[in-house]
């Protein structure tokens, strides 16, 4: 008897079931909860956008943001060229999304990121 292979929205929606049933957590440190974030959503702007995508290859391993909200930031930080005024990034942790902010205003602001070791 054959095993029956699961198409990828079969194994897609299982995986989906799993990671939702688990239960929140918090950390020792903290008493905040966390809780997996899964978007339904399929549209992904930035795979049309080679700029976007070339920088964030270039300093992925330096962010703990994740890739939706770099692209995010970045897109923000386009629409920021229109208003007069340098970039600032405080409480930075190796520089990605710094960098990520400098790269989409590279041509009309100065971008500044500044990590602290105190609180601010």
């Amino acid at each position: 008897m054959r095993k029956h292979l699961k198409t990828d929205t079969e194994a897609t929606k299982e995986a989906y079931e799993t990671l939702r049933a688990q239960n929140p957590w918090s950390h020792r440190s903290s008493k905040l909860l966390h809780h997996r974030v899964l978007p339904h959503a399929t549209l992904a702007p930035w795979l049309n956008d080679p700029a976007f995508l070339n920088i964030y290859n270039r300093v992925v391993q330096y962010t703990l943001v994740d890739l939706y909200r770099c692209y995010e930031l970045w897109t923000l930080a386009q629409q920021a060229s229109k208003v007069d005024g340098a970039i600032l990034e405080v409480g930075v942790w190796r520089g990605g999304t710094g960098a990520i902010l400098a790269e989409a205003n590279r041509l009309t602001k100065k971008a500044f990121i500044l990590r602290t070791h105190l609180r601010v």
